[in-house]
């Protein structure tokens, strides 16, 4: 077993470890990572600490990365280790793409299943872990378990989607594949002054488009205006695109790293946003990776937040708490709170999974510098509001959260513990984050 102690640190480059990396968990090697834990580990896109193990362990997934494509049954069956962004350009060899991709395709598909990622389509199609028909997982005494969302081991299936990695290792999981012609989206955009307004087009966007979400102006005298983009597959066939020429479609641009200080100043985000809401809006074909995942164009763009780094602060409230929007936007504008980065999603059903976030109702996403003299004060206050209002906070992303808060938010919360008692009865799967909210 090969062991190297490293630095890790959040996406969000606000909280660090120090960890040792490892290959494998076998009887072997047992017992030593039971004195600290071991968390499993896939391409460190978590912004918070629920991928980090001070003084621990991390089980690196990399080593599965197989991909069986099944074009008879639409289905396919990958290795945790397999980044999204390499599976997506295996599956559209296939005119085949996943129901449900979240905003960047630089995660593992470990990851996806253990913060049950949601995307642009989570009003039609759900969270990802409502597209898996199997999972493999390896338990703390080095068993191999095929779980299955219905059956004998459904509550230790729902227990491990969105279960933050702390029921075992994901080995594969068999995933259910939509049919496409293409790899275009026909996009369709369109701006409102208010949030009143979005509210209104989320509607009819949502019965109109399989993807869709909103972008939010909250810098300077802004409170809600924005822009709400939808897109669907398209059946025309692009004579001047082939399949073969995608992959080399998107070009990636790469920050130096001598930028590695704060410029995402209010002034900055102020003028940024201006720009953005008056664009030319988009209304034609695009490559669906460039609509899905606008950000990894750049991968290294969370360095723009300096040193400090950042948090990505992700709240879900109930469909009838709607009005509520555009009193947490002036809880942010009065705070200071302004940021280039403010999404709107409007989620459908309930997620099965017994700690995933989605909920039926309005979710909204900000990225907020670390260097903000309050932070953590804005944080308590937007946590208060969000549990009164019947909402939660996303796990994936979270630094914060506090265990009377994660009750608060997340009622099932008492069973997953339960479940994972049954799964782990050593507690050798831990984190930082475990930890912190006492959950292992």
């Amino acid at each position: 077993m090969k062991t190297v102690w490293v630095i890790n640190r959040g996406w969000g480059n606000n909280l660090f470890s120090f960890s040792k990396q490892t290959s494998n968990l076998s009887n072997e090697n047992h017992n030593e990572l039971l004195r600290r834990g071991v968390v499993p580990i896939g391409n460190g896109r978590s912004y918070g600490d629920s991928a980090l193990n001070s003084g621990g362990d991390l089980l690196s997934s990399n080593n599965y990365n197989q991909i069986i494509i099944n074009e008879a049954t639409n289905t396919a069956l990958v290795g945790s280790g397999v980044i999204l962004e390499k599976l997506e350009q295996e599956l559209l060899k296939y005119n085949l793409f996943l129901p449900v991709v979240p905003g960047t395709a630089q995660i593992t598909i470990g990851g996806a299943i253990a913060s049950d990622v949601h995307g642009k389509s989570h009003h039609h199609n759900g969270s990802f872990g409502d597209q898996l028909l199997k999972i493999k997982l390896l338990t703390s005494t080095c068993q191999e378990l095929e779980l299955f969302p219905t059956g004998e081991y459904a509550n230790f299936f729902w227990a491990t989607v969105g279960g933050m990695g702390l029921t075992g290792q994901i080995l594969e999981a068999e995933i259910r594949l939509i049919k496409v012609e293409n790899e275009l989206i026909s996009v369709e955009e369109q701006r409102f002054t208010n949030i009143s307004q979005a509210i209104d087009l989320f509607d009819n966007f949502n019965k109109k488009f399989l993807y869709t979400v909103a972008w939010l102006d909250i810098s300077g005298g802004s409170t809600g205006r924005g822009i709400i983009s939808g897109g669907n597959h398209t059946s025309i066939v692009d004579c001047k695109k082939k399949k073969s020429e995608f992959s080399k479609s998107i070009k990636k641009l790469f920050l130096p790293k001598t930028l590695y200080f704060n410029f995402v100043s209010n002034l900055f985000i102020r003028i940024f946003n201006i720009i953005w809401y008056y664009k030319p809006k988009k209304r034609g074909l695009v490559e669906i990776r460039k609509f899905m995942h606008p950000l990894d164009a750049i991968p290294n763009w969370n360095i723009v937040y300096g040193r400090k780094g950042f948090i990505q602060y992700q709240f879900v409230i109930p469909t009838e708490q709607a009005d509520s929007l555009q009193e947490i936007l002036l809880i942010l504008r009065t705070n200071k709170v302004f940021s280039f980065l403010c999404v709107l999603k409007k989620f459908g059903r309930h997620s099965k999974g017994f700690l995933s976030f989605p909920i039926e109702g309005w979710t909204m996403t900000i990225d907020i510098s670390r260097k903000h003299p309050n932070l953590s004060q804005v944080i308590a206050l937007l946590d208060e509001r969000i549990i009164e209002l019947g909402g939660r906070v996303y796990l994936a992303k979270d630094s914060f959260l506090t265990r009377k808060d994660l009750e608060s938010m997340y009622k099932k919360l008492d069973l997953w513990i339960e479940i994972k008692k049954k799964m782990d009865p050593d507690t050798l799967w831990k984190s930082d984050q475990g930890r912190r909210l006492d959950i292992c």
